[in-house]
């Protein structure tokens, strides 16, 4: 049925509204249930890995009949090689007791109900969630050192290729590609460390807090806290639910896209055609319609629109836990973006490694962009041969690249006749040698080959970046591979335990099998 109606006559104008139909289901399956089970459909394999684990635990601690329990792990592991999309269309409300139901098919009613001992919709739910942004958070680190290798290549093959830096999006001081790459690595593994440092936070166990209360059943969460590759248990139960460290996650997401959104940013300045010191093949692009001069970075941009997007889940996340205290279950819980923002940032990864692994550099092009960037090394030079504090120093310089300027004289046609005649209208009494020095320090690669400072573009210092950049990345390969083996180790000591109880029966397939 369809309701109708008018807009009330105090409008300017009668407008006829309609209701939909309802349909055949009532409106909390259609405004609630049907998009929870969507998505834990998508999370059908950590749900029965969860309650695999649960009903380990139980028949270990006593509190399962050894026959029963071996029913609920034939039946989960029975269902584990079913399609989860016929979960979705069941008419329970949630992933819990749809599985339930189909466990009571395979298991019996009495094994099926008996799983739920100590387990609510709570604790199960927030379970899963951690597992599955465990798995994408590990997913994403892992990605995170690819890029951070394809970007320390590069940044070796190019540490001798000038480029303009930038300050107030102005030409200021030269740099080399490698340095500026070696800069962009360390922003993404600075993410890296944050993530490493909010894992413990993440990889906690919420299983057993029993709707915030904890039960009386004496369950053993340091075993279900092994059996799911947890470092340690959520200690409060008031805190099972509790999705802070998911907004703590979102907020490092956000630092990373920052850092993403920077370097291709830079990137489509280089790449320009003004610029046109950098470039990607065809394959990373598109081509106007009309205009048949362009080439489209589509890539660039749509990784710059994803990163866009995590930044909007990160202040959505923050606005939306605003709820009703603690006690507001829809609202405080893990943000519903988590899982979207972090599969996100992983397919940007991926992209901004293969952008990275595949660009070109137009030297040439690189170098005409240089200009007058060198002449700060001029300033100093001139401080160190004539005695100048730098302030002076600094004003006859910029009186040389005024007069350079208003003569249409680039860096390279300067002579040294000329840079002197410039800098005496200053005051400054320079011989001929002099000049030659000075001119020198215009070049590019003099520029570069001068700077002395540690973390600087010169070559001995930008060496030192590298070769302190390989041993931080192998140590946090080694991190990454100590937390990856932690996790598959407790796979495998779930699946030999699950192996040990659905062997035990003697050859008697009626023992865990209702029908059999």
């Amino acid at each position: 049925m369809t309701l109708r109606g008018t807009i009330p006559k105090s409008s300017i104008t009668d407008v006829e509204y309609a209701i939909p139909d309802e349909g055949p289901d009532p409106p909390v399956d259609r405004f609630f249930t049907q998009g929870l089970k969507k998505q834990e459909v998508q999370w059908f394999k950590e749900f029965i890995t969860v309650q695999s684990a649960h009903a380990i635990m139980l028949l270990e601690q006593g509190i399962l009949a050894r026959e029963t329990g071996q029913r609920i792990i034939y039946g989960l592991q029975q269902l584990s090689k079913a399609d989860p999309a016929s979960l979705a269309t069941g008419k329970h409300p949630s992933a819990l007791f749809e599985i339930e139901s189909a466990l009571t098919d395979i298991s019996g009613e009495d094994a099926a109900y008996a799983l739920n001992t100590a387990l609510s919709r709570i604790d199960l739910g927030a379970t899963v969630t951690r597992l599955v942004t465990r798995g994408l958070v590990d997913s994403l680190l892992s990605k995170m050192l690819v890029f951070s290798n394809v970007a320390l290549q590069r940044a070796e093959e190019m540490k001798a290729v000038p480029i303009p830096y930038r300050t107030h999006l102005q030409p200021a001081q030269p740099g080399t590609l490698g340095h500026y790459l070696l800069s962009i690595r360390d922003g993404v593994l600075d993410v890296f460390d944050q993530f490493a440092s909010a894992y413990p936070r993440l990889n906690r166990n919420p299983l057993g807090t029993v709707g915030r209360a904890g039960t009386s059943i004496p369950i053993s969460r340091r075993r279900t806290t092994e059996l799911l590759g947890f470092t340690s248990a959520v200690s409060n139960s008031y805190n099972g639910k509790d999705g802070a460290y998911g907004i703590e996650l979102l907020s490092i997401l956000g630092q990373l896209a920052r850092a993403l959104n920077d370097y291709l940013t830079d990137f489509y300045y280089w790449s320009s055609a003004e610029l046109g010191a950098m470039e990607l093949p065809d394959d990373f692009c598109g081509h106007s319609s009309y205009m048949p001069q362009k080439k489209n970075y589509l890539v660039v941009e749509a990784v710059r629109a994803d990163t866009a997007k995590i930044l909007g889940w990160h202040v959505t996340a923050h606005l939306t836990s605003r709820g009703a205290g603690t006690g507001d279950h829809m609202l405080h819980g893990v943000p519903e973006d988590l899982a979207q923002a972090l599969s996100v940032a992983c397919r940007a990864l991926d992209a901004v490694a293969l952008i990275t692994q595949r660009f070109s550099v137009n030297k040439s092009r690189a170098l005409d962009a240089i200009g007058w960037s060198t002449a700060s090394g001029l300033s100093e030079e001139l401080t160190r041969r004539l005695g100048l504090t730098h302030r002076d120093a600094h004003g006859k310089v910029r009186h040389v690249v005024q007069r350079c300027e208003e003569r249409k004289l680039t860096p390279s046609d300067l002579r040294h006749e000329t840079l002197r005649e410039f800098l005496r209208e200053t005051g400054a009494q320079i011989t001929d040698v002099d000049a030659m020095e000075l001119l020198r320090s215009l070049s590019p690669e003099q520029f570069l080959r001068t700077r002395v400072s540690s973390g600087s573009v010169g070559p001995e210092a930008t060496e030192d970046l590298v070769q302190r950049a390989k041993t931080g990345g192998m140590e946090r390969q080694k991190w990454l591979n100590r937390t990856l083996n932690h996790a598959e180790e407790a796979s495998k000591k779930l699946s030999d335990s699950i192996m040990d109880y659905t062997s035990q029966t003697n050859g008697d397939s009626r023992v865990i099998c209702k029908d059999c």
